[in-house]
Protein backbone atom coordinates (compact mmCIF):
# COMPACT_ATOMS: atom_id res chain seq x y z
CA UNK A 1 0.00 0.00 0.00
CA UNK A 2 1.53 3.57 -1.15
CA UNK A 3 2.20 6.32 1.72
CA UNK A 4 -1.18 8.44 2.44
CA UNK A 5 -0.78 11.76 3.77
CA UNK A 6 0.91 13.21 0.22
CA UNK A 7 -1.39 15.99 -0.35
CA UNK A 8 -1.56 16.97 3.15
CA UNK A 9 2.04 17.11 3.77
CA UNK A 10 2.17 19.28 0.33
CA UNK A 11 -0.12 21.45 1.52
CA UNK A 12 1.76 22.11 4.36
CA UNK A 13 4.42 23.07 2.78
CA UNK A 14 2.31 25.41 0.08
CA UNK A 15 0.44 27.09 2.72
CA UNK A 16 1.52 27.24 6.59
CA UNK A 17 4.33 29.68 5.40
CA UNK A 18 1.89 31.94 4.34
CA UNK A 19 0.25 32.53 7.37
CA UNK A 20 2.72 34.31 9.50
CA UNK A 21 3.80 36.61 6.37
CA UNK A 22 1.23 39.35 7.75
CA UNK A 23 0.68 40.13 11.20
CA UNK A 24 -2.68 39.79 12.87
CA UNK A 25 -4.71 43.05 13.63
CA UNK A 26 -3.72 44.68 16.52
CA UNK A 27 -0.23 44.37 15.96
CA UNK A 28 1.82 47.47 16.29
CA UNK A 29 2.86 48.80 13.48
CA UNK A 30 6.70 50.08 14.68
CA UNK A 31 7.81 46.66 13.09
CA UNK A 32 7.69 44.93 16.33
CA UNK A 33 5.71 41.25 16.52
CA UNK A 34 3.65 40.01 19.77
CA UNK A 35 5.38 36.79 20.73
CA UNK A 36 5.52 33.57 19.01
CA UNK A 37 3.45 34.94 16.36
CA UNK A 38 6.13 34.08 13.89
CA UNK A 39 8.48 31.52 15.41
CA UNK A 40 6.82 28.34 13.47
CA UNK A 41 7.55 29.96 10.05
CA UNK A 42 11.60 30.08 8.21
CA UNK A 43 9.92 30.81 4.62
CA UNK A 44 7.42 32.80 2.94
CA UNK A 45 5.45 31.57 -0.52
CA UNK A 46 7.80 33.36 -3.64
CA UNK A 47 4.60 35.45 -5.13
CA UNK A 48 2.84 36.53 -1.53
CA UNK A 49 6.62 37.15 -0.46
CA UNK A 50 7.80 39.40 -3.29
CA UNK A 51 4.46 41.09 -2.85
CA UNK A 52 4.62 41.86 0.93
CA UNK A 53 8.64 42.71 0.25
CA UNK A 54 7.74 45.43 -2.26
CA UNK A 55 5.00 46.39 0.37
CA UNK A 56 7.67 46.83 2.90
CA UNK A 57 10.23 48.89 0.38
CA UNK A 58 7.47 51.28 -0.51
CA UNK A 59 6.61 51.55 3.64
CA UNK A 60 10.29 52.25 4.18
CA UNK A 61 10.65 54.76 1.58
CA UNK A 62 7.43 56.64 1.97
CA UNK A 63 7.72 60.36 3.28
CA UNK A 64 5.20 62.35 4.83
CA UNK A 65 6.84 65.83 3.49
CA UNK A 66 9.29 66.22 6.41
CA UNK A 67 7.08 65.56 9.39
CA UNK A 68 5.32 62.91 11.19
CA UNK A 69 6.41 59.48 11.12
CA UNK A 70 7.77 57.81 7.84
CA UNK A 71 5.79 55.17 6.12
CA UNK A 72 2.86 55.40 8.65
CA UNK A 73 0.21 56.52 6.37
CA UNK A 74 1.66 53.44 3.77
CA UNK A 75 1.31 51.12 6.77
CA UNK A 76 -1.57 52.07 7.36
CA UNK A 77 -3.31 51.47 3.76
CA UNK A 78 -1.71 48.29 3.73
CA UNK A 79 -2.52 47.04 7.42
CA UNK A 80 -6.69 48.41 6.12
CA UNK A 81 -6.10 46.59 2.93
CA UNK A 82 -5.70 43.20 4.42
CA UNK A 83 -8.08 43.18 6.97
CA UNK A 84 -10.72 40.07 6.37
CA UNK A 85 -13.93 40.59 4.00
CA UNK A 86 -17.42 39.35 5.13
CA UNK A 87 -16.44 37.37 2.24
CA UNK A 88 -13.42 35.82 3.88
CA UNK A 89 -15.30 35.00 6.93
CA UNK A 90 -18.10 33.34 5.12
CA UNK A 91 -15.48 31.44 3.50
CA UNK A 92 -14.17 30.52 7.11
CA UNK A 93 -17.58 29.34 8.30
CA UNK A 94 -18.16 27.35 5.23
CA UNK A 95 -14.90 25.68 5.36
CA UNK A 96 -14.25 24.83 8.49
CA UNK A 97 -17.65 23.27 8.96
CA UNK A 98 -17.18 21.03 5.37
CA UNK A 99 -13.84 20.36 6.27
CA UNK A 100 -14.71 18.77 9.88
CA UNK A 101 -17.24 16.90 8.28
CA UNK A 102 -15.05 15.25 5.64
CA UNK A 103 -13.18 13.82 8.77
CA UNK A 104 -15.91 12.64 10.39
CA UNK A 105 -17.56 11.36 7.18
CA UNK A 106 -14.21 9.40 6.42
CA UNK A 107 -13.73 8.13 9.42
CA UNK A 108 -17.63 6.70 9.11
CA UNK A 109 -16.35 5.39 5.61
CA UNK A 110 -13.58 3.85 6.73
CA UNK A 111 -15.33 1.58 9.75
CA UNK A 112 -18.49 0.64 8.14
CA UNK A 113 -17.35 -0.31 4.50
CA UNK A 114 -17.07 -3.55 3.48
CA UNK A 115 -15.37 -2.19 0.49
CA UNK A 116 -11.45 -2.21 0.52
CA UNK A 117 -11.55 0.84 -1.90
CA UNK A 118 -14.05 3.16 -0.24
CA UNK A 119 -12.62 2.36 3.24
CA UNK A 120 -9.03 3.64 1.92
CA UNK A 121 -10.52 6.83 0.05
CA UNK A 122 -12.44 6.95 3.66
CA UNK A 123 -9.05 7.42 5.39
CA UNK A 124 -7.36 9.49 2.75
CA UNK A 125 -10.18 11.98 3.90
CA UNK A 126 -9.63 11.69 7.07
CA UNK A 127 -6.05 12.67 6.82
CA UNK A 128 -6.07 15.55 4.01
CA UNK A 129 -8.53 17.39 5.56
CA UNK A 130 -7.09 16.72 9.10
CA UNK A 131 -4.24 18.61 8.05
CA UNK A 132 -5.98 21.25 5.85
CA UNK A 133 -8.33 21.71 8.76
CA UNK A 134 -5.78 22.83 10.78
CA UNK A 135 -4.31 25.09 8.41
CA UNK A 136 -7.19 26.88 7.91
CA UNK A 137 -7.62 27.08 12.04
CA UNK A 138 -4.40 28.59 11.90
CA UNK A 139 -4.78 31.40 8.67
CA UNK A 140 -8.57 31.81 10.53
CA UNK A 141 -6.69 32.67 14.11
CA UNK A 142 -3.77 34.51 12.55
CA UNK A 143 -6.79 37.19 10.86
CA UNK A 144 -9.10 37.22 14.28
CA UNK A 145 -12.29 35.16 11.79
CA UNK A 146 -13.79 32.87 14.12
CA UNK A 147 -14.21 29.60 13.20
CA UNK A 148 -16.94 26.74 13.90
CA UNK A 149 -15.50 23.75 15.22
CA UNK A 150 -18.61 21.00 14.14
CA UNK A 151 -19.97 20.25 10.98
CA UNK A 152 -23.38 22.01 9.91
CA UNK A 153 -26.98 20.44 10.71
CA UNK A 154 -27.35 19.34 6.72
CA UNK A 155 -24.26 17.20 7.23
CA UNK A 156 -24.84 16.12 10.29
CA UNK A 157 -28.17 14.73 9.20
CA UNK A 158 -26.08 13.32 5.99
CA UNK A 159 -23.92 11.30 8.51
CA UNK A 160 -26.82 10.13 10.42
CA UNK A 161 -28.17 8.81 7.65
CA UNK A 162 -25.56 7.08 6.11
CA UNK A 163 -24.88 5.43 9.73
CA UNK A 164 -28.66 3.68 8.87
CA UNK A 165 -27.07 2.45 6.11
CA UNK A 166 -24.42 -0.78 5.03
CA UNK A 167 -22.96 -2.64 2.45
CA UNK A 168 -23.63 -1.33 -1.24
CA UNK A 169 -26.27 1.21 -0.50
CA UNK A 170 -23.60 2.64 2.24
CA UNK A 171 -20.73 2.82 -0.24
CA UNK A 172 -22.82 5.03 -3.26
CA UNK A 173 -24.52 7.31 -0.78
CA UNK A 174 -21.31 7.80 0.34
CA UNK A 175 -19.61 8.29 -2.45
CA UNK A 176 -22.62 10.31 -4.36
CA UNK A 177 -21.98 12.84 -1.29
CA UNK A 178 -18.33 13.23 -2.03
CA UNK A 179 -18.24 14.12 -5.35
CA UNK A 180 -21.21 16.77 -4.27
CA UNK A 181 -19.49 18.27 -1.31
CA UNK A 182 -15.92 18.03 -3.60
CA UNK A 183 -17.55 19.83 -6.23
CA UNK A 184 -19.29 22.69 -3.66
CA UNK A 185 -16.15 23.28 -1.57
CA UNK A 186 -13.93 23.58 -5.65
CA UNK A 187 -16.53 26.43 -6.37
CA UNK A 188 -16.48 27.94 -2.55
CA UNK A 189 -12.22 27.71 -2.66
CA UNK A 190 -12.12 29.18 -5.76
CA UNK A 191 -14.08 32.47 -5.39
CA UNK A 192 -11.79 32.47 -2.52
CA UNK A 193 -8.64 32.26 -4.33
CA UNK A 194 -9.29 35.14 -6.44
CA UNK A 195 -11.39 37.33 -4.51
CA UNK A 196 -10.60 36.81 -1.20
CA UNK A 197 -9.12 40.45 0.79
CA UNK A 198 -6.74 38.60 3.34
CA UNK A 199 -3.83 37.28 2.27
CA UNK A 200 -3.83 34.22 4.98
CA UNK A 201 -7.30 33.02 4.11
CA UNK A 202 -7.25 33.72 0.69
CA UNK A 203 -3.46 31.81 0.59
CA UNK A 204 -4.79 28.56 2.26
CA UNK A 205 -7.90 28.38 0.16
CA UNK A 206 -5.18 28.69 -3.16
CA UNK A 207 -3.04 25.54 -1.77
CA UNK A 208 -5.60 23.74 -1.16
CA UNK A 209 -7.50 23.42 -4.74
CA UNK A 210 -5.23 20.72 -6.05
CA UNK A 211 -6.16 18.61 -3.01
CA UNK A 212 -9.39 19.24 -3.35
CA UNK A 213 -9.77 18.55 -6.93
CA UNK A 214 -7.92 14.83 -6.65
CA UNK A 215 -9.94 14.24 -3.92
CA UNK A 216 -13.17 15.06 -6.70
CA UNK A 217 -10.92 13.29 -9.02
CA UNK A 218 -10.80 9.67 -7.28
CA UNK A 219 -14.22 10.03 -5.59
CA UNK A 220 -15.67 10.40 -9.14
CA UNK A 221 -13.95 7.48 -10.68
CA UNK A 222 -15.30 5.02 -7.62
CA UNK A 223 -18.41 6.53 -8.44
CA UNK A 224 -18.13 5.64 -12.17
CA UNK A 225 -16.79 1.77 -10.51
CA UNK A 226 -19.94 1.05 -8.01
CA UNK A 227 -22.52 2.33 -10.61
CA UNK A 228 -20.99 -0.04 -13.49
CA UNK A 229 -21.07 -2.96 -10.81
CA UNK A 230 -17.69 -3.17 -11.32
CA UNK A 231 -14.93 -3.49 -8.32
CA UNK A 232 -14.11 -0.32 -7.39
CA UNK A 233 -10.76 1.30 -7.91
CA UNK A 234 -8.92 4.14 -8.08
CA UNK A 235 -7.88 5.81 -11.45
CA UNK A 236 -4.30 4.88 -10.54
CA UNK A 237 -4.18 1.99 -13.17
CA UNK A 238 -6.06 -0.49 -11.76
CA UNK A 239 -4.91 0.14 -8.02
CA UNK A 240 -7.39 0.56 -4.92
CA UNK A 241 -8.57 3.89 -4.29
CA UNK A 242 -5.07 4.98 -2.60
CA UNK A 243 -4.10 9.12 -1.80
CA UNK A 244 -2.08 9.72 -4.18
CA UNK A 245 -3.81 11.33 -7.00
CA UNK A 246 -2.42 14.69 -6.11
CA UNK A 247 1.10 13.56 -7.31
CA UNK A 248 -0.66 11.66 -10.39
CA UNK A 249 -2.67 8.81 -10.81
CA UNK A 250 -0.27 5.54 -10.64
CA UNK A 251 2.93 7.10 -9.67
CA UNK A 252 4.95 6.27 -6.87
CA UNK A 253 5.15 8.70 -4.04
CA UNK A 254 8.62 10.02 -3.73
CA UNK A 255 10.52 8.04 -0.92
CA UNK A 256 8.22 5.87 0.00
CA UNK A 257 8.04 1.72 0.09
CA UNK A 258 6.87 0.18 -3.26
CA UNK A 259 3.66 -0.86 -3.32
CA UNK A 260 2.26 -4.36 -1.83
Amino acid sequence: MRVLFTTASALALLAAPAFAQTPPPGVGTSGATTSGSSASSSTTSPSLGATTGSMTGRTGNATTGGHGTPGAASRSASDQSNQPSSSDKNFVKKAASSGIAEVQMGKLAAQKSTNPAVQEFGRWMQTDHTMANALLMQAAQSANVPAPTTPTQEDLTKMKDLQTMSGARFDAQYIRGQVSDHKTDINLFKREAADGRDTRIKSFAKASLPMLQAHLQEAQALESSLSNGQTATSAAAGSPAIGNTALGAGKPVPGAAPGH
